[in-house]
């Protein structure tokens, strides 16, 4: 793993590197707020990540960049065109979110490639192959994946290949540690999804709201611009007619 020459390659993307930056956060926040929305725009974003990430490392290395890379999006195109993965994190239980989340953030600001630039706008997601493959176990982990087998456990093998890579070119710095166990860490728990193993919500443990009581209350939780449900109880500022 030639670190001068990852970063070189980083640097000379940086546009692309910040347009994927953009990106990301506005479908995560879409995705957030309104999950059941997205579908397969998802699925469609990572293989486009990967398909840039085979383009930035065409030439010296392609091997052990660009043709891996290529091989990911083709991945998730297969799961574009046959949905294994339900995309919404309702069953999902919260150290698992907390787990995404956090791999999401070390993704979004990977360190030791973005130059003199700042890694919250210059981690190249998108440009290289570690922050992509991090972005992309995020999202598997936070997900129901457990029945796209072939998709989390390619994940899995390669973020743990990746991870191991890391740590042993760049030591035992902050910038080793930080790129390398986060990827290690969400490799595992990608393995344990693909094995079947990882735990998730039964549909008792999810939360009921049937009440009109419940449903109105949670309405009305959002900032809106709509008028606050009425108190019955309250007397009507209009004479009723005679």
């Amino acid at each position: 793993m030639n670190h001068a020459l990852l970063t070189e390659i980083a640097v000379a993307h940086f546009g692309l590197a910040a347009l994927h930056h953009v990106v990301t956060v506005v479908l995560g926040a879409i995705w957030w707020q309104r999950r059941e929305e997205l579908g397969r725009v998802l699925p469609v974003y990572l293989a486009i990540c990967f398909l840039t990430v085979a383009w930035a490392m065409r030439g010296p290395l392609w091997l052990s960049g660009g043709a891996p890379a290529l091989v990911f999006a083709v991945l998730w195109m297969r799961e574009t065109v046959r949905p294994e993965c339900v995309m919404v994190f309702t069953r999902t239980p919260k150290p698992r979110l907390i787990l995404a989340v956090a791999g999401t953030l070390v993704a979004l600001a990977f360190p030791g490639y973005s130059g003199e630039l700042p890694t919250f706008i210059a981690a190249p997601i998108g440009v290289l192959v570690a922050p992509t493959l991090l972005l992309g176990l995020s999202l598997l982990v936070a997900v129901d994946a457990h029945e796209a087998r072939i998709l989390t456990a390619a994940h899995a093998l390669a973020g743990l290949a990746c991870g191991i890579g890391h740590i042993v070119t760049d030591g035992f710095t902050l910038r080793g540690l930080v790129g390398g166990l986060s990827l290690l860490v969400m490799s595992v728990a990608a393995a344990l999804i693909a094995l079947g193993r990882a735990p998730m919500l039964e549909e008792e443990q999810l939360p009921q709201e049937t009440s009109v009581e419940q449903i109105r209350s949670r309405l009305y939780q959002k900032r809106t611009l709509l008028p606050g449900p009425r108190d019955p109880r309250r007397r009507s500022g209009r004479f009723g007619r005679r």
